[in-house]
């Protein structure tokens, strides 16, 4: 049996799925893409037990659907593309946004929280899910907008429109916490 590690790229590790549906492939998938799936999740939700669900149901279907992911494509893309629309269809199930409290967010681990602020997570929770979504893998993620309108397979004028009003609606929400 093959060891699996950082010597294979994802690639090697898909075709490796693909024919044998080797456990080890999947694990190291996993391990490499968690940490980002777990905060496009986490961003989207502003939940860490919604986001780990979602991340957990994003991984299964990927896995699932592997057979038809273009393997000529990296697979962090089409992969936050299955997180952020499971993160936006569980909030469509729920009515809306999840807010984020203070005793949520204390205490969790670094990776769930890494380069956030108290301030932002609340900005964010304000927008949108559709906002929401383009605004993390947008500037969160730095997917172009072409990229952002592949993952959500929208338009890029529709990613441009979303950008633009979550963007908007977040400074507005900054300089409200600011004091400005």
């Amino acid at each position: 049996m093959r060891g699996v590690g950082r010597s294979q790229s994802d690639r090697q590790l898909i075709e490796r799925l693909r024919q044998d549906g080797s456990k080890d492939a999947a694990e190291e998938i996993v391990r490499r893409h968690m940490p980002n799936a777990y905060r496009t999740a986490f961003f989207i939700t502003g939940d860490p037990h919604m986001a780990e669900d979602v991340v957990q149901d994003a991984f299964e279907r990927a896995l699932r659907a592997i057979d038809r992911f273009d393997a000529s494509r990296p697979f962090g893309p089409w992969l936050h593309g299955i997180v952020s629309n499971r993160a936006v269809d569980l909030l469509r199930a729920q009515n809306g946004l999840v807010a984020l409290d203070e005793t949520r967010i204390a205490g969790r681990d670094p990776y769930e929280l890494a380069d956030c602020s108290r301030e932002l997570l609340a900005a964010l929770a304000a927008l949108s899910a559709d906002r929401r979504v383009v605004v993390v893998l947008r500037l969160i993620f730095g997917y172009s907008p072409k990229e952002v309108a592949e993952i959500l397979e929208v338009q890029v004028g529709t990613v441009h429109s979303r950008l633009s009003r979550g963007l908007s609606q977040l400074r507005d929400q900054m300089r409200v916490s600011d004091g400005v």
